[in-house]
């Protein structure tokens, strides 16, 4: 999953995520989870308000160690693991997408 905001034609701002990462940050951000769709700009500055102080305190719910498996073809797959730094690097990036957005008076922004 990818959050974008497009500051001007040839720049952009985005966050890629994998797909267990972008349900465990939306969990965090206490948003449903979809493949795609917005958010209003003012509604996930708050929800970032709010995941900064519930890492704080209860950050280790939200992580996971990395581990090996294969996937459902049988090919070996390997998942980093989420770290509560990683969190709070995606947090500082999602703001910053929400702050440009709101300076270019977008009032959404989108993930696909």
């Amino acid at each position: 999953m990818t959050i974008t905001f497009y500051a001007a034609k040839d720049e952009a701002l985005d966050l890629s995520l994998t797909l267990r990462d972008a349900a465990d940050l939306m969990a965090l951000l206490q948003i449903p989870f979809d493949y795609d769709g917005s958010v209003n700009n003012q509604a996930i500055r708050g929800s970032i308000a709010e995941a900064r102080k519930i890492l704080k305190v209860r950050g280790c719910e939200f992580t996971r160690s990395s581990t090996t498996y294969k996937s459902y073809m049988g090919e070996p797959v390997i998942d980093k693991g989420l770290t509560l730094p990683r969190l709070e690097s995606y947090l500082d990036q999602l703001d910053k997408i929400v702050i440009e957005s709101m300076k270019a008076n977008r009032r959404f922004v989108p993930w696909g």
